[in-house]
């Protein structure tokens, strides 16, 4: 088998003192604390290239051998997620995933929700099925030697659902009591209010899981339908890693999934509309009286995931919130104790995504907040990430991606979330090299193209009251939404007419 050339990992000091545990003398400790310490040595790690073959029926299948694990992590990915979801029935993709374990029906048999779930026991894992964007995951991680009957498993919830209809009302009678909870909660609306207003009536503009309106028109007629149009296994990938042969893996996957006809006509191709908007303001208010704290979030509009720099988008991004020592965090919660954390999100996805930065605070202190990111996004634009800073933040990320890289699922995860953004599979094989390569230059670069501070949009939920008249003084333009009039169904977020 061919392996994939050794890569680099730049790690932190903290390996090196998990490294330092089994020494018995005590490690030296220093007078001044006020630094970070320097990143440790380099260390190595190889990743094997993932092996593909199609089946007959246009089912792709990814293997990924790992010498001596004694686990198979199977991943069951449908190339269509939450994007797929029509204006008004935001969350129809996730109800559908969220029922393919909960019962099945065919012709050779049916089994319930709670037969299902002592299968998936006995085998030694819990099956798990949701639906993300622009894909839907199954998946299940068992001992090798069970891993032909995990596959039986997993092959029958993808393809017969039962989508019987007192599973149908529970799920919804439960989907619609935890949205009501989370919409109750500032930092769940602010991201979701974010979403619209970068994406509006785009399909990556709407709640993934939903909206509590949303949800109860959803019917059981309607799931059959996106499961018949959309589950097939042309549109589809199964990824197997860990202690199997490919060989193995390819006769399992055509065992258990090659019986299944693609249907002939082919999925719409659908050309993008212009998307309805929110008018501009530079910051959307969502007025909750009664909040004890408010969400802050900034939020602005990135390329697609093949664009070319997005690398150094992604570094750029863990420069400013991506850890406890980056700059918005470091300003926001270490030097001025204004939040238990402050922390950014690359969501770069197939057509498009966002940044966003995250912060909760006293409702007092959210003005002064915006001021604060505001000011570090201009930063990063302004001058040169120094050297040290750089290496730190590129460490803390390849850190975090190689931990994924130590176990069977955590592989399938990363190599499925490559497909889902149309990536090759031995992406996965490449990341840490190109997040390493990265240089200073271009980070000010994408900084100066893409975090620039007139583009910022801020959202914040909380009580209004306590820092809307801070905000005004600063001439920013603001749009204020009390909670009652919120319609996140709707791309412009106000109730028409009125109406609750």
């Amino acid at each position: 088998m061919s392996r994939h050339p050794v890569q680099r990992l730049i790690v932190l000091l903290g390996f090196g003192l998990l490294a330092a545990c089994g020494r018995s003398e005590a490690p030296a400790v220093s007078g001044d604390n006020s630094q970070l310490p320097a990143p440790g040595p380099t260390r190595a790690a190889e990743i094997a290239a993932p092996i593909e073959k199609q089946l007959a029926n246009g089912l792709r299948v990814v293997v990924l051998p790992r010498a001596g694990s004694a686990l198979v992590a199977a991943e069951f990915l449908l190339l269509s997620g939450s994007e797929v979801d029509p204006a008004d029935r935001a969350g129809l993709a996730d109800f559908t995933a969220s029922l393919l374990t909960q019962g099945t029906k065919s012709t050779t048999g049916s089994r319930s929700a709670s037969q299902l779930a002592a299968a998936a026991e006995a085998l030694g894992g819990p099956l798990q099925a949701q639906a993300g964007w622009d894909a839907t995951t199954v998946g299940i991680t068992v001992t090798t030697p069970k891993l032909a009957a995990a596959l039986d498993l997993l092959a029958d919830v993808v393809r017969h659902p039962a989508f019987a209809e007192d599973e149908v009302e529970r799920y919804r009678a439960q989907a619609i009591d935890s949205l009501r909870l989370s919409f109750s909660d500032p930092s769940d609306v602010a991201p979701l209010v974010a979403a619209r207003i970068v994406h509006g009536s785009a399909p990556y503009g709407h709640p993934r899981l939903g909206t509590p309106a949303s949800v109860q028109r959803i019917t059981a007629g309607e799931l059959r339908a996106l499961h018949q149009r959309y589950y097939r296994p042309d549109k589809a990938v199964l990824v197997l890693t860990g202690g199997l042969e490919p060989d193995t893996g390819f006769a399992l996957a055509a065992q258990v999934f090659g019986d299944w006809n693609a249907p002939a006509e082919a999925l719409p191709v659908t050309s993008p509309e212009t998307a309805t908007r929110v008018a501009p303001a530079t910051i959307t208010v969502i007025d909750q009286p009664d909040a004890g704290q408010a969400a802050v979030i900034a939020v602005l509009p990135l390329p697609e995931r093949a664009a070319v720099d997005y690398y150094p988008g992604l570094v750029a991004s863990n420069v400013l919130g991506g850890g406890y020592s980056s700059r918005l965090n470091s300003e926001i919660r270490i030097k001025r104790g204004l939040s238990y954390g402050a922390s950014a999100s690359y969501g770069v996805l197939r057509d498009g995504g966002a940044w966003m930065a995250s912060v909760q605070t006293k409702n007092a202190s959210a003005a002064e907040v915006v001021g604060l990111i505001r000011t570090e996004v201009a930063g990063l634009g302004a001058d040169a990430v120094p050297a040290d800073e750089l290496i730190a933040r590129k460490a803390s990320y390849i850190g975090n991606y190689a931990r994924r890289l130590e176990t069977a699922s955590g592989i399938a995860g990363l190599i499925a979330g490559r497909l889902a953004q149309g990536l090759p599979a031995d992406e996965i094989t490449r990341v840490i090299d190109r997040v390493s390569a990265v240089d200073a230059a271009q980070v000010r670069n994408y900084a100066t193209q893409h975090f620039q501070p007139e583009a910022l949009r801020f959202v914040i939920v909380g009580d209004a009251r306590q820092f809307a008249d801070a905000l005004t003084k600063d001439g920013q333009r603001i749009d204020v939404i009390p909670l009652a009039e919120l319609d996140l169904d709707a791309p412009l977020l106000r109730r028409p007419n009125g109406k609750r």
